[in-house]
């Protein structure tokens, strides 16, 4: 609020950037990678809130900023916020308080803050049990059963729905899956060469198979991150650009630097939302590395499995065991984001929906045969491929739905318990990426805030004597 004024209260101004300023771009998708803040320890946070206060003194001392607070105060008061009778000392920061609309609002900032630690004691407290959990999973379970069994449009439906936070614990006897799917597209005139040929030349589809086949070789594929480079997503070293670590599932994976040269680099200056002046850089003349099929094939099979080999169209490969899929999975995210053109595969939990039933109706003929094929194999399985439509195609199988603890985001069965619970799912609850760790942050945070507001409940009611109503504060707003 003082910083406000602060500004407005400087007489000189910064001359504008004859450099030239920031350049807009339509950014490429990035993955929407978890990050999750490491809590603070009692003795930091205090440490931080000193330092807040410290910089906030120093900050009140400077005599410019002791007129920008007379200005904020009479402003205030010109607008009735605050009464003219009030006095304080500009040059004590604690006498600020005598001021009632700052001591309100120190007042209010303070009690936030103690209800929301008294928030978080209570959740650390309230240890959610792991056989209520389970008895929560096979409610779930029976209540889809009973929804979605023989309905294959809403399950279908609820199949494209599933995330880390969206649950389908009912699973089907149907051969249906999920395929993550990246694309290396013809250029226009490879498309248009094929389409001339089929509409004029070819006499069968096996000839426009093989003209398709043929265009195998021809394929070329570049990097697509070149506005990652010009928004800066990263460090520039030598020539190089690297991503930060938060743009790369796996920095092991060959896939962390942008591919490709860099003619140029420059800065422009900005200033911040605290008003300094900051240096930003801006980067010209990027031109990727065109891959030939040989070269693509073989970077593309490395990071799927983590080994060397070949890799051969319409051929099904599995991941090794030494691989884990989760690893297999965001590797092949990574190798996605920098070559495929099939943005709307990005980011997805598990990847697009295989279905037995529809999917030949919803995909082109070569994408769905693959699917199928892959599907054959189950959760681990991949395959590259040509389609006439579009281009060279990967496919991924990550998940068979029903086949039991194998693929990304298997179920437990409900059949299946010890004690009263089941022991994989029990085990799964602190491993992080399972249903069963999910599930529990998600319902144990339902069961945290009912049991917070039990509490709060109980306060409020054993606590009603205690309070009393000042008629005249609200007696304007009462009509009779």
């Amino acid at each position: 609020l003082i910083k406000t004024f602060v500004e407005n209260n400087d007489e000189d101004s910064e001359s504008a950037d004859d450099r030239g300023g920031k350049i807009s771009y339509t950014v490429r998708a990035t993955p929407t990678k978890k990050t999750e803040e490491e809590e603070k320890s009692d003795d930091e946070l205090i440490a931080g809130y000193k330092k807040n206060i410290a910089e906030f003194a120093d900050f009140m001392k400077l005599n410019k900023n002791v007129t920008a607070l007379k200005k904020a105060v009479k402003r205030f008061t010109d607008l009735g916020v605050l009464l003219s009778s009030v006095k304080y000392n500009p040059k004590n920061i604690v006498s600020i308080l005598n001021v009632s609309y700052f001591r309100s609002a120190v007042d209010s900032a303070i009690n936030s803050a103690l209800v929301e630690k008294y928030e978080d004691k209570l959740r650390s407290d309230n240890e959610v049990n792991s056989g209520e959990l389970w008895a929560q999973y096979k409610a779930l379970y029976n209540a889809q059963s009973a929804q979605y069994q023989g309905n294959v449009t809403d399950y279908e439906s609820k199949l494209s729905e599933v995330s880390a936070n969206t649950f389908l614990v009912y699973e089907g006897s149907a051969n249906y899956g999920y395929i993550s799917h990246l694309l290396i597209p013809y250029t226009d005139e490879q498309k248009q060469a094929i389409t001339d040929y089929k509409e004029k030349e070819a006499k069968t589809q096996a000839d426009v198979d093989a003209k398709v086949a043929a265009y195998l070789t021809q394929m070329v594929a570049k990097d697509l991150r070149d506005t990652w480079v010009k928004s800066d997503y990263g460090v520039y070293n030598g020539g190089e650009f690297t991503f930060d670590n938060k743009y790369i599932y796996d920095e092991t994976d060959g896939l962390n630097k942008y591919m490709g040269t860099i003619g140029y680099r420059d800065y422009y200056t900005e200033k911040n939302d605290e008003g300094k002046l900051v240096y930003n850089y801006r980067y010209f003349d990027l031109k990727p590395t065109e891959m030939n099929y040989n070269d693509f094939s073989a970077l593309a099979y490395k990071v799927i499995t983590g080994e060397d080999g070949t890799f051969n169209v319409d051929t099904n490969y599995t991941i090794p065991a030494s691989m884990e899929l989760r690893k297999s999975f965001e590797r092949f995210e990574d190798l996605k984001f920098a070559f495929s053109t099939d943005t709307g595969n990005f980011n997805k939990y598990l990847g697009y929906v295989y279905s037995p039933f529809t999917s030949a109706a919803q995909y082109v003929s070569a994408f769905n045969a693959a699917c199928k094929e892959v599907m054959t194999g189950g959760a681990g399985t991949f395959r590259m491929f040509m389609s006439e439509e579009y281009g060279l195609h990967i496919v991924l199988c990550t998940k068979k739905v029903g086949a039991g603890m194998t693929g990304l985001d298997y179920q437990y069965d409900v059949n299946d318990e010890t004690d009263g619970i089941n022991p994989q799912f029990k085990a799964d609850l602190e491993t992080e990426g399972t249903v069963a760790y999910n599930f529990k942050k998600m319902n144990a945070e339902l069961v945290e805030n009912n049991y917070i507001s039990k509490i709060a409940t109980k306060i409020v009611n054993g606590n009603a004597d205690k309070v009393s109503y000042n008629k005249k504060a609200y007696s304007d707003l009462i009509t009779e």
